[in-house]
C-alpha cells in the first residue's frame, strides 16, 4: 500500500493479516519543511483510522531550524533526530578568517572561562544548565564548559540542536533537546548555575531574547552568560568592520547584497549592546518576579569590549 500525503509518502508494506497487536510506525523524513509537515503528519494518520492496529508517525528530523520540530510535536508525531544532523554553522566555518579567529576565539574563551570559575567556583555536585551548546566538534573553542570543566557528571546540555553524540564525547553529562520557541522543559530553580554561552545573539528579535533570558532566570538560581558586544568595530561571525553600527535593518540588507544571507536573518544574528542587555536584564527579572543582584563585565580585545559579561546572583 502507498499513500501520498503532500510531499510525504508513506509505504506500508504487508506479507499478512494484521494483528490488533502490532503498531505500524510511519517515518517522515524532515528537514525544514515547516510550510508542510503538520500536513503531512495529518495525512499519515488519517490514512490508517480504520486499521486494527496501533500507527505512530515519527518525523526523522535532520536538524531543522525553521520550527518544523515544533509543528511535528503539536501535530501528534513523535519526532526523532537523526544520527547525522549537521551542525548549524555560527562559526562561519568557510571563511579565509576562521583559522585565525578561532586562535583568538579559543584564548578568549579560557579567560572567560577562568572568570566562571572566580564567579561560580567548581565545588562539585552543583547542578549546571548549559544552554545552546554547539553539535559542532571541528573547532578547538566549542563546547568549553564541558570540556574544561571538573564536573561533567554535574552539567545538563539543552539545545535545539541533535548534541547527543556530546554524551559520548564528555562521559557524564546529560543532554536535553529543546525547541527554538518553547518553555524550558525544566522546573523552577532547577539548576544552581546557568550558562549560556554566546547564545543569545543567535536566538531572535528582543522578543525571543527576553523569553530566553526568562527562562534562564526561572530554571537558574545564578547565571553566567556572554555575548558579543555589538560596539566593538568588527563583527566576529562575518569579520565585516563597522558595518553592523548602521541600522538593524540597513544592515542585513546590505549583508544579504554581500552574499551573506544567512547573517541577513534576525533568527541567526542579532548583535546586543551593553545598554540592550542592560535592559534585557531587567525585564527579564521583572517577568521572572525576581530580585537579584547582577552585573556586566566586558572581556577586551586589543583594548576594546569585545564580548559582554552577564552575572545574575541568587542574593539580592
Amino acid at each position: 500500500m502507498s499513500t501520498v500525503a503532500n510531499q510525504g509518502v508513506v509505504d506500508v508494506h504487508s506479507s499478512g493479516a494484521w494483528s490488533s497487536r502490532e503498531t505500524v510506525s510511519v517515518v517522515i523524513p524532515c528537514l525544514n519543511e515547516r510550510a508542510t509537515i503538520a500536513a503531512v503528519v495529518a495525512a499519515a494518520q488519517d490514512a490508517f483510522t480504520t486499521w486494527p492496529t496501533e500507527v505512530e508517525v515519527i518525523v526523522a528530523d535532520n536538524g531543522s531550524t525553521d520550527g518544523s520540530v515544533d509543528l511535528a510535536h503539536q501535530a501528534g508525531a513523535r519526532v526523532k533526530p537523526t544520527m547525522q544532523t549537521p551542525a548549524i554553522d555560527y562559526f562561519n566555518l568557510r571563511s579565509p578568517f576562521r583559522g585565525l579567529a578561532s586562535k583568538v576565539s579559543l584564548r578568549a574563551r579560557r579567560r572567560m572561562y577562568s572568570r566562571f570559575i572566580a564567579r561560580a567556583g567548581s565545588v562539585p555536585g552543583r547542578r549546571i544548565l548549559d544552554l545552546g551548546a554547539t553539535a559542532d566538534t571541528t573547532l578547538a573553542e566549542s563546547n568549553f564548559l564541558e570540556l574544561w570543566y571538573p564536573h561533567r557528571s554535574d552539567i545538563t546540555i539543552a539545545s535545539i540542536e541533535d548534541c547527543s553524540h556530546l554524551e559520548k564525547l564528555f562521559p557524564g553529562t546529560r543532554f536535553e533537546r529543546i525547541g527554538p520557541s518553547e518553555p524550558l522543559p525544566f522546573a523552577d530553580g532547577q539548576f544552581d548555575i546557568g550558562f549560556c554561552g554566546a547564545v543569545l545573539e543567535h536566538v531572535g528579535g528582543d522578543s525571543s531574547q527576553l523569553r530566553v533570558l526568562a527562562e534562564l532566570a526561572r530554571t537558574c538560581r545564578k547565571i553566567f552568560l556572554t555575548t558579543p558586544d555589538g560596539a566593538f568595530p568588527v563583527e566576529l561571525h562575518t569579520f565585516l568592520p563597522v558595518l553592523h553600527w548602521l541600522p538593524k535593518r540597513l544592515h542585513r540588507r546590505i549583508l544579504g547584497l554581500l552574499g551573506q544571507s544567512f547573517w541577513a536573518r534576525e533568527e541567526n544574528l542579532n548583535l546586543v549592546t551593553r545598554n540592550e542587555l542592560r535592559d534585557l536584564t531587567r525585564r527579564a527579572l521583572q517577568r521572572t518576579g525576581r530580585s537579584a543582584r547582577w552585573s556586566i563585565e566586558s572581556h577586551r580585545l586589543c583594548g576594546l569590549s569585545s564580548n559582554l559579561i552577564l552575572w545574575i546572583d541568587d542574593r539580592t
